[in-house]
């Protein structure tokens, strides 16, 4: 369990049982960040609308008045398809458990609640979702910083055996060759012939 993640994470509660509610919240709102309490699945769609850039997971029942679990999981699925939902219900009828993995639930927990095992299973949930969030933000990063190079370096991309895979504008503009000339042609075809041979023997050693 990673306690320095769950600092980080901020949950959406929907329980119609008062006694529930409070129970979970004064067992673990000193381990996350913030929790959210909503009443029934209408209260906890609004309260998810209003802060859906904040809330890492959802923890609902599914038998609630107003709009039930699965018609909550079927909203939030509508507005955030990532966003891991985990059900905590004292129902085990098989057609909830369809309905919950059909639109997406992340885990479903029956009733009487294990705190501990629900902080576990809310870490791991997290911890997936962040790995995601945090490779996608990368990628985002690597793509910002390539097109950054790309306007300003002559770049070209050659496999092992000096076959070109891949040029940007600058290199094209300065060879004088369209892309199509270019790749999978070898490196050699824009060495400027005033070029020793041997400079390019080192580089390609290198």
């Amino acid at each position: 369990m990673n306690k320095e993640l769950l600092k980080n994470i901020t949950i959406l509660f929907v329980e119609d049982e008062e006694a529930v509610r409070t129970q979970l919240n004064q067992s673990i709102n000193v381990i996350f960040k913030k929790i959210y309490l909503a009443e029934d699945g209408l209260e906890g769609l609004e309260a998810f609308k209003n802060n859906k850039e904040s809330i890492d997971i959802i923890i609902s029942d599914i038998n609630m008045p107003n709009l039930s679990g699965i018609e909550l999981l079927k909203e939030i699925r509508k507005i955030d398809t990532k966003v891991p939902f985990i059900f905590v219900t004292a129902h085990t009828d098989v057609n909830f458990l369809q309905e919950s993995i059909k639109y997406g639930a992340t885990e479903y927990i029956s009733k009487p609640l294990d705190i501990h095992y629900l902080i576990e299973k809310v870490s791991k949930s997290c911890e997936d979702r962040f790995a995601t969030l945090k490779s996608a933000h990368q990628k985002e990063e690597i793509n910002r910083y390539l097109d950054a190079v790309n306007k300003v370096a002559i770049v070209s991309k050659t496999d092992l055996d000096g076959i070109i895979t891949y040029v940007n504008d600058i290199f094209c503009n300065i060879s004088q060759y369209e892309k199509e000339e270019l790749i999978g042609k070898n490196h050699n075809i824009v060495r400027h012939p005033d070029t020793p041979s041997e400079t390019f023997k080192k580089m390609w050693e290198t």
